[in-house]
């Protein structure tokens, strides 16, 4: 009942964390029940893992797992952390690099000695996804679950934060970015994101391998091909693409429309930006893999510059020093991650790569005009989120030689200040705030080159 679901949030979330009685130890899942005899024959359901809180550890009993209705709950649940007030930030990454950019994040924070919480990949975000994206619950609805969902998820782990009072939440790959990510900056306008990505024929390269060995080192639910290349939304708009991906085989081809529809979510969103504030921190995972003498990458390793950077971003450090223990911690876990992941590929020929790129320029906003322009952060001492451009050369090749910054558009937004206030509810963002750190345009983001894998 209403009651018992108003009960149930109450002993969770205690008074401002104060006086708990249960403890939600994890968000398991959103499952349909098929109900039989009846012709609303479809209910669903959150199932939570919880433990009981008692004066003695020795009496304390198992966890149990609890089935509550998911609409009903969240609604309460959301209404309930609105009037919650944390200093806990949340910084949510999206991907489109079949998992290599999640999985070289979540290990670097996971063995940082800087109190990150890091929640990898919920399950029950990829059944969000799917859930908005075929519109089974109004959009009212799905802003509900995902918020109170993910509040819950940072209320998990408060205690395990450190100085950078920060949460970090994947989402579970690039399948299920376009259904999320508007609803997640809706909901959490002043929240910090990351779009993390890599080309194309890297990401099939790196689904290929994924599918040739499922998941033996997987820590979550999710094996990462699936989430790499089970396509949620599709591209209906794109009248070609159908027949140009019935030319490569289903192996290659889920891979290449799940990295394009998360690709093309993130161009969306920027494109507008001014109304909803959308201002992530744009990583290219060649960076963090140290490529070079490529389109975008330039001739010099600038792996430190960029790990810090992000570092940086996540943390909310950017103003202030990172502690050495960090960002040591940080670089020996990257270059362990890095040699482990950048082995695991299938080369891709050179016929079904021209196949691949054919495929993404099927996608004008892709390689064409000004929306290949966008926001990645180049890695530098004083990084930007945005660093404006008048371009004059074409939008297809790489800047020329005369292309030349416009300053004008940078500025800088504190944010700090805010923090507590911006992160105790579904607060909405009036046009022409910035979420981020830093307001400008940086270059070059999406190339052919970058696009199709020649940059490996």
């Amino acid at each position: 009942s209403d009651d018992e679901i108003s009960k149930f949030i109450r002993d969770i979330i205690g008074k401002n964390g104060k006086n708990v009685a249960v403890v939600v130890k994890q968000v398991m899942d959103i499952y349909v029940h098929d109900t039989i005899g009846r012709d609303s024959a479809k209910e669903y359901y959150l199932l939570l893992q919880i433990g009981r809180v008692t004066e003695s550890e020795i009496d304390t009993p198992p966890p149990t797992q609890l089935r509550v209705p998911l609409i009903k709950f969240s609604i309460a649940l959301s209404d309930a952390f609105e009037d919650v007030l944390t200093s806990t930030a949340l910084c949510f990454v999206a991907d489109a690099s079949s998992n290599i950019g999640l999985t070289l994040l979540q290990n670097i924070l996971a063995k940082c000695p800087n109190g990150v919480g890091l929640i990898k990949q919920p399950k029950w975000l990829m059944n969000a996804a799917i859930l908005a994206e075929e519109n089974i619950f109004s959009e009212n609805h799905m802003e509900k679950v995902v918020y109170g969902l993910s509040r819950l998820e940072a209320w998990m782990v408060r205690y395990t934060v450190g100085d950078s009072r920060t949460v970090v939440i994947t989402l579970p790959g690039q399948a299920c970015v376009m259904p999320l990510l508007p609803i997640l900056q809706k909901v959490f306008p002043c929240e910090r994101h990351v779009f993390v990505y890599d080309g194309c024929t890297a990401s099939v390269s790196r689904a290929l391998y994924l599918r040739k060995k499922i998941s033996l080192e997987q820590d979550n639910d999710l094996p990462p091909i699936i989430t790499a290349s089970t396509t949620i939304a599709s591209l209906k708009h794109i009248r070609n693409l159908p027949e140009k991906l019935a030319l490569l085989p289903d192996t290659y081809s889920d891979t290449i429309e799940a990295w394009m529809t998360s690709v093309s979510s993130f161009l969306d969103m920027k494109n507008d930006e001014g109304s909803n504030g959308y201002l992530p921190f744009v990583l290219r995972v060649g960076f963090l893999l140290g490529r070079t003498d490529a389109i975008g990458h330039g001739d010099v390793d600038m792996t430190d510059l960029c790990l810090r950077n992000v570092l940086q971003y996540i943390m909310g450090s950017k103003s202030r020093a990172l502690d050495n223990n960090v960002v040591n911690s940080a670089k020996a876990e990257l270059i362990r991650v890095r040699e482990r992941e950048m082995v695991k590929v299938v080369p891709v020929i050179e016929k079904k790569r021209k196949i691949i790129e054919d495929c993404i320029f099927q996608h004008k906003g892709i390689l064409i005009g000004d929306k290949t322009l966008l926001d990645t952060v180049q890695p530098k001492k004083d990084w930007s989120l945005k660093q404006a451009k008048k371009l004059q050369s074409c939008a297809c090749c790489a800047p020329g030689e005369g292309d030349e910054e416009d300053e004008e558009g940078i500025f800088e937004t504190n944010r700090n200040s805010s923090r507590e206030e911006a992160s105790s509810g579904m607060s909405t963002k009036p046009v022409g705030f910035s979420s981020g750190f830093v307001d400008g345009k940086a270059g070059f983001a999406f190339d052919p080159s970058a696009f199709t894998g020649r940059s490996i």
